[in-house]
């Protein structure tokens, strides 16, 4: 039987509660815009488990996923790293319930929520108009991404290329890490390799 990912939730005293708090309700996924059959979304999805394991990101599954490894913290950026050592955290640092990696087979979408900011124009960098982001969900949704036409350039361009962290984006597989804060940029880039085609990340916060 499968452990409950939150059974492990510990309260910590430190001086930086708050900020583990703060990040108990975000999420980080990095997805694969490219449609795929399911057969093959599953070779992508297989193969990003098989880079997770190797490097030491996910250990015993749980109903949401997996419980983060013993190299998980590792996996953090510098600057991540270097704040929780700062106040000699860096021993709980992904040991929290909250703390876990789930890996998606199926189209879904995901949205920024509380952290929501329109993208940019990848040709002019004019930032999207909020409505124009939202209006093609539907289709998205279905499989059809959406074009985002600049109100500046006139470019019309996929909305997944747009950049930033997206506001919002359809795909599969996708690699969520539920409440870990940033990435390495080697890690990301691993993992963009393991999805193939084009990906995008969107960063959640409720």
């Amino acid at each position: 039987m499968k452990k409950r990912c939150s059974s492990v939730r510990k309260t910590w005293k430190t001086p930086t509660f708050d900020r583990m708090l703060a990040v108990s309700d975000t999420s980080l996924t990095i997805v694969r815009l490219d449609v795929l059959p399911a057969d093959e979304a599953d070779v992508r999805a297989e193969a990003v488990l098989h880079l997770l394991r190797e490097l030491g990101a996910i250990g015993e599954p749980c109903d949401d996923g997996w419980a983060p490894g013993p190299r998980a913290a590792e996996l953090l950026s510098q600057e991540v790293r270097a704040f929780y050592a700062e106040h000699r955290e860096l021993p709980i640092l992904l040991r929290t319930g909250w703390n876990h990696v789930s890996v998606h087979r199926r189209w879904s979408g995901y949205h920024a929520m509380d952290n929501f900011e329109a993208p940019s124009c990848p040709i002019c960098g004019r930032v999207a108009d909020p409505e124009d982001v939202h209006a093609g969900l539907d289709e998205w949704s279905e499989g059809q991404e959406p074009m985002l036409v600049c109100q500046d350039c006139g470019a019309r361009t996929s909305q997944g290329d747009w950049v930033g962290q997206a506001a919002v984006a359809f795909g599969a597989p996708a690699v969520e890490f539920h409440s870990w804060e940033d990435l390495r940029p080697d890690v990301v880039t691993d993992l963009e390799r393991a999805l193939g085609g084009r990906t995008t990340w969107v960063r959640s916060r409720l």
